[in-house]
């Protein structure tokens, strides 16, 4: 009986994304091509909350230095124009790709 109740209950804690709207993205699998089509495509809210989340680890980890008065939006049109002006840098992880461009953008001293 405890086995079923367990088995139960992993079953019901698991995600279940087949009901979703939205591509679940899985972390490391979004390549920096797969960030400009979603910011160029119908997904413009996963492209700035990506891009948005990942601007703030950078900050949080005094990997670069972005001031406070920028918003997610010039933060994604940062990275955008990365992508869009080093085409052979695509490939990399997405999140390695923002990091770069933020990081170019907004130098610590």
């Amino acid at each position: 009986m405890k086995l079923r109740v367990m088995v139960l209950a992993a079953g019901l804690l698991l995600p279940v994304p087949a009901f979703s709207q939205q591509p679940v993205m899985m972390a490391g699998l979004l390549s920096g091509n797969d960030l400009l089509n979603y910011c160029s495509g119908k997904s413009i809210d996963i492209c700035t909350a990506y891009i948005a989340g990942v601007s703030d680890a950078v900050t949080v980890f005094n990997a670069a230095c972005v001031p406070a008065q920028v918003d997610s939006t010039q933060v994604k049109d940062l990275a955008t124009q990365y992508l869009t002006a080093h085409p052979e840098r695509r490939h990399l992880q997405a999140a390695r790709v923002v990091v770069l461009a933020v990081q170019m953008a907004f130098p610590c001293e």
